[in-house]
């Protein structure tokens, strides 16, 4: 009879391995109630419709995101992550970051620039689709790619550029502030410039920012910088 039981517990355990390994590994990634995916799945063909004429002159990067000319910070982290991400793990977590990263900044856009977009019909749209949840839609990214973060190998986790973006972009569509859309442009017109776009990205103390006072300790003990302008630079980052 314990025979049995031994044998029915290794077949139940056999079959649990199978399926679980059988699983598209993206799954591994998505909400319980995949909620994220449906809207994702619903907004994804507009990502190339949406137009934000103040946006078309930024320059483009390779890390893989579309709308990471929004966050110097994501770009970074993602770089980073393409280069050093290993293990099966580490890049299936990787490639799930860089699209819930863009969906979220694909929602700022909408949310935040909305008074820029020079495609009103394709913003009715997508505002149907978003039907005012958008708070709710980017607070589940945000838990989402925090918990993806937490995922990765401790070695590559410790040393990630800037694993708060996420949250402030997150600050950011909830707020709904129409007047931090004249400011973010402003700030990221100033950081594409060329000279102050090197400067700003030669910073040691970019991604510190962690809610607490990561930028004011990391800019004090920089001996060699400004401390207002380190400061200025890695609470905008």
């Amino acid at each position: 009879m314990i025979l049995f039981i031994i044998n029915l517990l290794t077949i139940i355990l056999l079959i649990f391995v199978i399926t679980n390994i059988s699983k598209s590994k993206s799954e591994f990634f998505l909400d319980s109630n995949n909620i994220i995916g449906s809207y994702y799945t619903q907004l994804k063909p507009y990502y190339s419709k949406i137009r934000v004429e103040v946006f078309d002159n930024l320059p483009k990067d390779d890390s893989g995101l579309q709308f990471g000319y929004i966050c110097p910070g994501a770009v970074k982290t993602i770089e980073y992550l393409n280069q050093f991400a290993n293990t099966d793990r580490d890049i299936e977590a990787t490639k799930e970051i860089i699209k819930l990263t863009d969906f979220q900044f694909f929602i700022e856009i909408i949310v935040v620039y909305t008074n820029y977009i020079s495609t009103p019909d394709i913003l009715k749209k997508v505002n149907q689709i978003l039907n005012n949840k958008s708070c709710d839609i980017s607070k589940k990214i945000t838990e989402k790619i925090t918990n993806l973060f937490s995922s990765l190998s401790e070695d590559l986790r410790n040393d990630l550029p800037d694993d708060f973006y996420h949250i402030r972009h997150n600050t950011l569509i909830c707020s709904n502030d129409a007047s931090l859309a004249k400011e973010r442009i402003r700030l990221l017109k100033s950081m594409y410039n060329k000279e102050n776009f090197y400067n700003f990205n030669n910073s040691s103390c970019l991604g510190k920012r962690n809610g607490v006072s990561g930028c004011r300790d990391c800019c004090s003990k920089v001996d060699d910088t400004d401390y207002m302008k380190c400061l200025s630079s890695c609470m905008s980052y």
